[in-house]
């Protein structure tokens, strides 16, 4: 007798039970958690993992991504409107991207598994940072900004406009 098993073997990025998306519109949603993931990217259709991320207030995100043995696969981290906040092209097998100096708090992140070359299963590690806000101005405890121009001057702590600065 002979016997054959064939079937389709399904994609499970991240854990979606599918395909991650090739796109910022069809990509899958993660959540804002610190968290590792698996995909898979092959050699023929199946090129890009996109994955959507809903940032909370006061934070931002750092990914790391680990190709396969013998692929070169590129990280990319994009606005929700598709402008780069950062890439990561390395010929390493290692790649990182950062919202570091972009302000992401509130808004919605994609990442971007892109294969360069090679094909098989990469490591998606997400971290979720805080970011704290700047403090508001407070200059000799105003409460508020002291200025930039000096339009008056003072000196003995009676104010004279004819005075000059440094008299």
């Amino acid at each position: 007798a002979v016997s054959c098993l064939s079937g389709l073997v399904v994609a499970n990025d991240a854990g979606t039970g599918g395909d991650a998306g090739s796109s910022i519109s069809t990509a899958a949603w993660l959540p804002a958690a610190n968290a590792t993931y698996y995909g898979n990217l092959t050699a023929s259709n199946d090129t890009n993992d996109y994955y959507g991320v809903n940032m909370s207030s006061d934070t931002g995100i750092a990914v790391g991504l680990t190709s396969p043995s013998g692929a070169d696969f590129d990280l990319m981290l994009y606005t929700s409107s598709g402008s780069t906040i950062d890439s990561s092209y390395s010929i390493s097998s290692y790649d990182s991207v950062s919202s570091n100096g972009t302000n992401v708090s509130g808004t919605t992140v994609y990442i971007n598994v892109d294969q360069w070359s090679g094909s098989g299963q990469y490591t998606l590690q997400i971290w979720i940072f805080t970011v704290t806000p700047p403090p508001t101005q407070n200059d000799a405890n105003t409460g508020g900004d002291a200025g930039d121009t000096q339009a008056r001057c003072q000196r003995d702590g009676v104010r004279n406009d004819h005075d000059q600065k440094g008299a």
